[in-house]
């Protein structure tokens, strides 16, 4: 699930399917075998929502979030970024919470 956040970069949580699936039952209280792929990503999205939030009031300045992208499967990662990453471990699944952000553009000198 990703948002965007200007100023910042882009905040991206990377579920494993076993913690994405738990994680979103856990808010529909329902079976995670159960749960149409629609479900789980309306509960991802939301889990974006609520770290992107964390990470704006947390960061100095204007920083607008954009609505969450959710996508099942691996998400690309651009060269362009640098990264700041941190792993955690639930119910023996893991997450990965990252932040990338752009670099800065690099300006023409002239000859």
């Amino acid at each position: 699930a990703l948002v965007d956040l200007t100023q910042v970069g882009t905040l991206c949580l990377r579920f494993s399917p076993t913690l994405a699936r738990r994680s979103a039952a856990a808010m529909f209280d329902s079976d995670p075998a159960e749960l149409a792929e629609d479900e789980l990503c309306d509960a991802l999205g939301e889990l974006a929502n609520v770290a992107g939030g964390a990470v704006k009031a947390a960061a100095a300045g204007d920083v607008a979030l954009s609505l969450p992208r959710v996508t099942l499967g691996l998400a690309p990662r651009r060269a362009a970024e640098t990264r700041l990453a941190t792993v955690f471990s639930c119910e023996d699944e893991l997450l990965e919470v990252v932040l990338l952000h752009p670099q800065p553009a690099l300006e023409e000198v002239p000859a």
